[in-house]
């Protein structure tokens, strides 16, 4: 009877292990997720308002926005997010003149948790506006 006993609670010990293992780790992907989420919703905020910032800096404004001024305006709307990892393409169709259009794209290449320099989940927004000035 006692040799019986020794032998469960090396199981308990075991399947205890087993278990944590499991809820840590489905807690690591929820936190992940929500990681995720919100980087993916810093960029399209980003994105939006960096089309915004262009549509109102038109040729015609008196201090139009080239890519560069886009770029740097776009990194200061994602505090928190890695500014090595996010890149930034504006393209005026046809021209940066009031009634043509601008588009801001954004795309950030976010890491995962436990992958120091590893593999990584690309994001991307786009938005577009009308040029008025």
């Amino acid at each position: 009877m006692r040799s019986a006993r020794r032998g469960r609670r090396g199981a308990v010990a075991i399947e205890t292990v087993v278990c944590a293992t499991a809820v840590v780790l489905l807690m690591l992907a929820a936190i992940q997720v929500s990681l995720l989420a919100g980087a993916r919703g810093s960029v399209a905020f980003a994105a939006e308002q960096a089309a915004r910032f262009a549509s109102l800096r038109g040729a015609e404004s008196g201090a139009p926005a080239g890519a560069r001024q886009i770029e740097n305006f776009i990194r200061g709307q994602v505090p928190g997010l890695d500014p090595a990892r996010l890149k930034v393409t504006a393209e005026w169709l046809p021209d940066n003149r009031p009634g043509s259009r601008v588009r801001v794209r954004a795309e950030y290449s976010a890491p995962l948790l436990l992958s120091a320099g590893g593999p990584s989940v690309k994001l991307a927004s786009t938005s577009a506006m009308v040029i008025s000035q």
